[in-house]
């Protein structure tokens, strides 16, 4: 059996650092060998990093003598599906960045090349969303989940990014500020990573209500979200989504999750790069990870690579099946819908049946340390 899985990153800009970086920090059973994108500076600089061979493109490296056995598709949306065929065509495991497509379409055609792949070459098919992994979130599960704040009540998300010195605000032909490139604005986008908690904490949804505007214009999508959500058992949560391209009032203090229970409440703040706290309101005493654990959202991306090379090399179960994956974009869409409509949306409309019911409520990844 092979003990390391051979990797090619294909797209090599900020968000393929941080995946390469967790995944050594967490040892995962991951050797990058190929490092792929258009931008000769992205990919030489990945290469350094890695130790990987660059090339300008994913044709370029299968041709090449540098081998790997999976392709981490870490490229604008709109290019989501033209790759996830190619890389099944070529007989390789698949890793592909969230959202799986823009719209239903294209995810349909992306599941059917991995069943096709999956059935004639045992190819594996892993939908990331590293939200899952995110050591404040598998706390607060588990918190929830030993009652800690009795029967939970509701909750809430507000996702914030303050952009004035990203490439989006640098560029307006950066792609995630076009509708067309990315699938939508803010919520399609980075807001992904905060519906995917919700789900963890309150279970699978039903019907979404949302209303959205453009207080920054360079974005040609939303950049502010009010939404609300239904689950399937009844209760509700709320979800904000804000995206600024200058300094924002809000600062670090606004929390990311509150989520209230009969006995109690949980907060959770932090950034990106770490520093977050699991706070229980409860009895007044922060409740943080054991002394030493990693924590922040961007340990998260090392413990979902771990769990991708797993899964291939020793055909462990993927923590969260491809068919998670659809629930986030589904609840876009569906706020999409909504702020159009001005009614409730269903976010299971038809069409969508084969990923309903995929969502594991109750697990909690093994691989991430609590």
């Amino acid at each position: 059996m092979t003990s390391t899985l051979k990797v090619a990153i294909l797209g090599c800009g900020m968000i393929s650092e941080h995946h390469v970086k967790e995944a050594k920090k967490r040892n995962a059973k991951i050797n990058v060998t190929a490092t792929i994108d258009l931008s000769k500076e992205n990919r030489d600089k990945l290469a350094t990093i890695t130790g990987g061979t660059p090339f300008e493109s994913l044709e370029a490296a299968l041709q090449s003598d540098v081998e790997f056995d999976a392709v981490a598709v870490l490229l604008p949306h709109d290019l989501h599906e033209k790759f996830s065929k190619e890389v099944f065509a070529a007989k390789k495991h698949l890793f592909l960045e969230k959202p799986i497509g823009r719209n239903i379409e294209e995810c349909k055609r992306i599941f059917e090349a991995a069943d096709e792949a999956k059935k004639n070459y045992g190819c594996v098919f892993y939908a990331a969303e590293n939200a899952s992994f995110w050591p404040e979130i598998v706390r607060a599960k588990e918190l929830i989940q030993d009652g800690y704040i009795g029967e939970l009540i509701t909750a809430r998300a507000h996702y914030y990014e303050c952009l004035s010195d990203s490439p989006m605000s640098q560029d307006p032909n950066n792609w995630r500020n076009s509708v067309k490139r990315c699938g939508g604005g803010s919520l399609i986008d980075g807001g992904q990573h905060w519906l995917r908690p919700l789900r963890e904490f309150m279970g699978e949804v039903d019907k979404v209500m949302a209303v959205t505007d453009r207080p920054w214009s360079t974005l040609e999508g939303e950049s502010l979200v009010h939404g609300l959500i239904k689950f399937q058992s009844g209760k509700t949560a709320s979800i904000q989504v804000t995206t600024l391209g200058s300094d924002s009032v809000l600062g670090n203090e606004e929390p990311w999750f509150r989520v209230i229970g009969t006995r109690g409440e949980i907060v959770i703040t932090g950034s990106f790069e770490g520093g977050g706290t699991v706070l229980s309101v409860q009895n007044g005493k922060e409740l943080l990870l054991p002394e030493g654990t990693p924590q922040g959202f961007l340990r998260s991306y090392g413990y979902q690579m771990a769990n991708f090379a797993d899964a291939v090399l020793e055909n462990k179960p993927l923590h969260r099946v491809p068919s998670c994956a659809m629930g986030e974009l589904l609840i876009a869409l569906a706020c999409y819908r909504s702020s159009v409509s001005n009614n409730w949306e269903d976010v299971w409309e038809t069409g969508t049946e084969r990923w309903q019911g995929q969502f594991p409520l109750d697990t909690l990844p093994k691989e991430v340390k609590r």
